[in-house]
Order: C-alpha cells, then sequence, then structure tokens
C-alpha cells in the first residue's frame, strides 16, 4: 500500500458487474431496491433500447452471486454482463504469490490459485474465480482492469459468480 493509502478504496469496484446493451457497458443504477440481510433485488432500464432488467446481489460465505433478469427486451438488443477485476486489488502480504489466471471453458470459468506462506512449515492455498452460467470471454486493458465477459443473451436470467474455494475441484 501507498502511505497514507485506505486498504478499503481498493475495493469500491471489486466485483461490479456491468450490463452490456450491444456492446455499450451500463453501472446498473440501483431503482426500487429491495434489501435482505445478504443482498438486494434492484431495478435498472435503458430506456432508449427499451430494456429492463432486475439485478440481484447474493453473498454467501464464500462467493458474490450476482443474477440479471431480463424484464423487457422487445427489441431483441444482445446483453452480456461484465464483471472487472482490478489487479491492484489482489493485495500481497508478505509471502503471497498469485498464480495466472486458467481457463475451465467446459465450467464457464476463470480461475487462480492464491499462495500464502507464513513460514517454511506453513502454507495455504486459496483459488480465487469467476464462474458464470454462459461462456465467458477475458481481456486485459493497459491500466490492469481484465474484463471478464459473458456470452450474449437476450431473455430470461444469468448469474456470474465471484467465487473462493479451498481447492480447484470446486470449479
Amino acid at each position: 500500500l501507498a502511505q497514507g493509502e485506505d486498504i478499503k478504496a481498493r475495493y469500491t469496484k471489486l466485483f461490479k458487474v456491468y450490463l452490456l446493451v450491444e456492446e455499450k457497458p451500463y453501472r446498473m443504477e440501483l431503482n426500487r431496491t429491495r434489501l435482505y440481510p445478504g443482498g438486494y433485488r434492484s431495478y435498472f432500464s435503458v430506456p432508449e433500447d427499451g430494456v429492463e432488467v432486475e439485478h440481484e446481489l447474493v453473498l454467501v460465505n464464500d462467493a458474490v452471486l450476482q443474477t440479471v433478469r431480463v424484464i423487457r427486451n422487445p427489441k431483441k438488443k444482445a446483453l452480456r454482463l461484465r464483471i472487472s477485476w482490478h489487479e491492484y486489488t489482489g493485495l500481497n502480504p508478505a509471502g503471497r504469490t498469485w498464480g495466472k489466471w486458467q481457463a475451465s471453458l467446459a465450467r464457464h470459468a476463470w480461475m487462480r490459485k492464491i499462495t500464502d506462506e507464513t513460514s517454511k512449515k506453513t502454507r495455504g492455498e486459496t483459488w480465487f474465480g469467476i464462474v458464470a452460467e454462459l461462456p465467458m470471454t477475458t481481456k486485459l486493458t493497459r491500466s490492469g482492469r481484465r474484463f471478464f465477459e459473458t456470452a450474449p443473451f437476450r431473455s430470461g436470467a444469468t448469474t456470474v459468480t465471484s467465487l473462493f474455494a479451498p481447492d480447484k475441484a470446486a470449479f
């Protein structure tokens, strides 16, 4: 961390899901929101395209699940979900290493291993990944942001999950 940097400031956009309408990204605003003990459900629209969705975030012990349900899409616009991962959000205390992103295309997942060595005798591994109901692609921008995008959908619902697991088999 830089001197005076607040660790909480790194997480303002972590796990943030965007709705892409014909490749144009939108930060889904909170409207008519219902709060629950482990998340929320809210409404968002793109009036010029006639798109209306309900979006939901659910937080469980080892995952953040974000679902988008299409309410209206009369023009049958191609919709995608995009989740961004800022590389600088991966904290690096002494002894931590981050593995490279690996794809599990059959499971619609991108994952990486996090290894913590606190001493020569103690080693811990955690897997972190992004999992979706639809196939996903990924790209890294020059600024260090990595985008994961689902395949297009026009109706129904789809979920993107940020998952922490003790081993790769969870993916």
